[in-house]
């Protein structure tokens, strides 16, 4: 049930993504999940996290540079995480282009790659998935940094990715900061 396109019906109508985010969020926090269906009651699911002592101390501000103003091209099926990442990278100075499909991303690169400073590039996507848009680009344009982004159940994709070329890979969900840093981190 946690496999992003798994087959199963919902009154939203809109799957399970929501369950392989959710899978993605607990495992990035070293935790598990438990799920118990029946008739009656229904569906129950059970999150277990770790707490870890001392977690409420104040953050230090971090010395890392995250701003930029290099073109990022922000590549996701997801209209609304085209939005956020495009709105976290813009408000510190870098520019953006989005894609919603790997086949417009690649057309986009063709048309204009001089524009684009770095791609950041979602793994899970229907048609095109981000392995053949890599590997696209790979071709056209090894130098041309890629940061891949996915849950976590595409970690053994992305490390084998990275070791063909990707500068790296940041986990859904991710926070500001990791993004910035990431982002910040693959184009130096």
């Amino acid at each position: 049930v946690f496999d992003p396109f798994y087959p199963i019906r919902s009154r939203s109508g809109k799957g399970n993504l929501l369950l392989s985010i959710v899978y993605g969020i607990v495992l990035n926090h070293y935790g598990d999940i438990l799920a118990e269906s029946a008739a009656e009651p229904g569906t129950m699911f059970r999150l277990f996290l770790p707490v870890e002592p001392g977690d409420d101390k104040p953050r230090e501000k971090p010395a890392t540079r995250i701003e930029g103003t290099e073109t990022v091209l922000v590549v996701d099926d997801e209209p609304i995480v085209c939005q956020v990442v495009g709105d976290i990278l813009k408000t510190h100075g870098y520019k953006v282009v989005t894609c919603e499909s790997g086949a417009e991303a690649l057309k986009l690169l063709r048309e204009s790659k001089d524009r684009v400073d770095m791609i950041l590039l979602d793994l899970i996507m229907p048609d095109m998935g981000g392995e053949e848009v890599f590997r696209a680009v790979q071709k056209t344009d090894p130098k041309l940094p890629v940061l891949l982004t996915s849950i976590t159940a595409q970690e053994a994709m992305g490390e084998r990715l990275i070791r063909q070329g990707a500068v790296g890979m940041i986990f859904k969900p991710y926070k500001s900061l990791a993004l910035l840093k990431a982002v910040r981190e693959a184009l130096d």
